[in-house]
């Protein structure tokens, strides 16, 4: 597939660079727009060389020599990941057609919209990875995503929401993992205290329900409730011309409906049985029982979440078939290490872009060509001994 996206780059694109504008010159890089801000720090310049250096491996690529019909630009960002964590800075890569392009006061700059290829340092979009998103004192966790493919032997991941976000692309030094595993004892232990927060939360529609159940079997309730009974059989009874078997039928199925009424009353007033707190305070002694159940063994085991459309969960289950493992990304990088230090690189829209390619082939839009194209020609692997530590 590498192979042929490549070769198919080459050949499309040599045929745009014919229709570069004229008043814009041969097709080249754009200036780099580099990291706003008056007050850069010594981390933000440290991450911005960084940055630098890996848009200039892009800038020797053979597929980009000489620019094909486009006009590339990197802009460069800061994520503002706090210490002691890595510092988190982004590359936007962009190869702009000569028509969302313009020459203004002898610089280039972009003029329209295309779909940029996101490349984020020391950095992982996690609400981009999955919508069930959990997060208690230690950090958050979630359903570990799946995996779509591959470039160079490194995983592409499912990610969550619009077509630009699925196909997340990580690269990490040899032996570093993404991903942590989550034990069984801190899912389930957060499963309860889930449990136990929404359970406190419907606590306010439990006393909404009891004070009207005590309020409708006062005395002043029931008064009220039988004037209610006798206003209606009298309205029904001089609607029209009634018969005294179908009044005493009429009476019958009014009080029926008015002591199933107060029965419902009863029944959302007590706390096993409110529609809200009911089937909350089974599943909360159902988690606990489950806790409570765990050895010490099964405390330390991965952690596995069962999906549920009624219920996004958490929902913790013995690991086995149609469950998904749960894991965090607290311990993927080396903490000894120099917080601008670059340890990882997650890609945003290759994905996307190689799919564009390979559905609509020589039509497909120039920028999603030159993503997919870019990333398949880069040394991930040299990249990931070289550039990362």
């Amino acid at each position: 597939m590498r192979n042929r996206i490549l070769t198919g780059a080459l050949l499309c694109l040599a045929g745009v660079t014919l229709l570069a504008q004229t008043d814009l010159g041969p097709p080249r890089w754009m200036p780099v727009n580099p990291m706003s801000g008056s007050r850069r720090t010594a981390d933000d310049l440290a991450a911005e060389k960084h940055l630098l250096a890996l848009v200039d491996r892009f800038k020797s690529l053979s597929i980009l020599n000489p620019v094909p019909g486009v006009y590339p630009q990197a802009s460069l960002s800061s994520n503002g990941t706090p210490a002691p964590a890595p510092y988190g800075a982004s590359l936007m890569l962009g190869f702009w057609p000569p028509k969302d392009t313009r020459l203004t006061s002898g610089v280039l700059r972009p003029a329209g919209e295309l779909a940029h290829l996101m490349i984020y340092m020391n950095w992982v979009r996690e609400e981009a990875m999955d919508k069930t998103y959990w997060k208690d004192a230690e950090g958050s966790f979630y359903p570990q995503p799946q995996q779509l493919g591959d470039v160079q032997g490194f995983p592409v991941y499912e990610g969550f929401g619009s077509s630009e976000l699925s196909g997340i692309l990580i690269i990490q030094p040899p032996g570093r993992q993404l991903f942590t595993p989550v034990s069984r004892k801190r899912f389930h232990g957060f499963a309860v205290a889930d449990l136990e927060k929404k359970l406190q939360s419907a606590m306010g529609a439990l006393k909404s329900a009891q004070a009207k159940y005590a309020a409708s079997t006062s005395a002043e309730g029931a008064t009220a409730r039988e004037k209610q009974i006798v206003a209606s059989l009298e309205q029904y009874r001089t609607a029209r011309p009634r018969t005294p078997e179908q009044m005493t039928y009429r009476e019958q199925e009014v009080r029926r409906l008015d002591a199933e009424e107060i029965e419902r009353q009863r029944l959302d007033a007590a706390l096993d049985t409110n529609r809200l707190t009911g089937p909350l305070t089974v599943a909360l002694t159902a988690a606990k029982a489950s806790l409570a159940a765990l050895t010490p063994d099964e405390q330390s085991s991965p952690a596995c979440h069962l999906p549920d459309a009624r219920d996004i969960g958490p929902h913790p289950v013995a690991t086995g078939s149609g469950c998904r493992p749960i894991v965090s990304m607290t311990r993927w990088y080396n903490p000894a290490l120099p917080r601008t230090t670059p340890q990882l690189l997650s890609i945003e829209r290759y994905w996307l872009s190689a799919r564009e390619t390979k559905t609509f082939g020589d039509a497909v839009r120039p920028y999603y060509r030159l993503n997919a194209a870019s990333v398949e020609a880069l040394d991930w692997k040299q990249i990931s001994t070289t550039f990362l530590k």
